[in-house]
């Protein structure tokens, strides 16, 4: 089976015959990330308070009268200044995009050179704990629970452990354990799936944290398998499909 199409929502897969040619027939599946988001929701409400009150702070230092403003005109100008959480957020995926694309090109051999602190933290991380890449952006599916999605990064570390690792520039939750709940749920999707497709158990899973100062906070907890089978379950009920 091979993947013919697909974006952050859905995969499309062509089948293959015998023979190796496609057939007519693909097979759509729902990605990993699409079930997590779609149950656990978006940010939490005092994310977009946080940051509509750090913009507000921000125009007052820039010496903007917001006093006798409405709250359209005030919002007007958060937007101009790219303060509003939708701008946060998009600023925030260009960002994940720009450092999950040097991380492959590393994967990949490239001599690339770091350009800022999250580029930093990946670099030194890289060349400290990867010692063989197996593969970066690989595409796994799960015929068995219907669902599919993408790894970032399938390696060997220098003691011989199969691991694949999630990148991630969000803000760590904790120093100790940066990793949020839907990472390690995705990560538990990411081995169901692989060890289905390769008959080959993963040693170990890890959410990697890179932050703008160059910090590599890496979480070790682990993929969460039956947490993200009984998300997949509720997904499907939600919509009304068989589970």
């Amino acid at each position: 089976m091979g993947r013919a199409a697909g974006d952050s929502n859905h995969y499309t897969f062509a089948l293959v015959g015998p023979d190796g040619k496609p057939r007519k027939e693909t097979i759509e599946m729902v990605s990993v990330t699409t079930v997590i988001k779609a149950v656990l929701g978006g940010p939490p409400p005092e994310w977009g308070f946080k940051l509509a009150v750090e913009g507000v702070a921000g125009l007052l230092a820039q010496g903007v009268a917001l006093y006798g403003l409405t709250p359209d005109e005030i919002k007007s100008l958060l937007k101009e200044a790219d303060q509003t959480p939708w701008a946060v957020r998009n600023l925030g995926g260009i960002r994940g995009t720009r450092v999950h694309g040097f991380l492959e090109a590393l994967a990949a051999g490239s001599p690339a050179q770091p350009e800022d602190g999250y580029e930093r933290a990946v670099y030194e991380w890289f060349h400290e704990h990867v010692a063989e890449v197996v593969a970066s952006e690989l595409v796994v599916w799960s015929m068995r629970y219907g669902y599919c999605g993408t790894m970032d990064l399938l390696y060997y570390t220098p003691a011989g452990l199969l691991v694949q690792t999630d990148l991630k520039t969000h803000k760590p939750k904790t120093l100790k354990k940066p990793a949020n709940d839907g990472d390690l749920l995705q990560l538990g999707g990411y081995e169901i799936a692989y060890e289905e497709t390769h008959s080959e158990a993963i040693d170990h899973s890890t959410v990697l944290c890179v932050t703008e100062d160059g910090r590599a906070l890496e979480d070790f907890r682990g993929g969460q398998r039956e947490a993200f089978l009984s998300l997949l379950d509720l997904y499907r009920r939600l919509r009304g499909q068989s589970a």
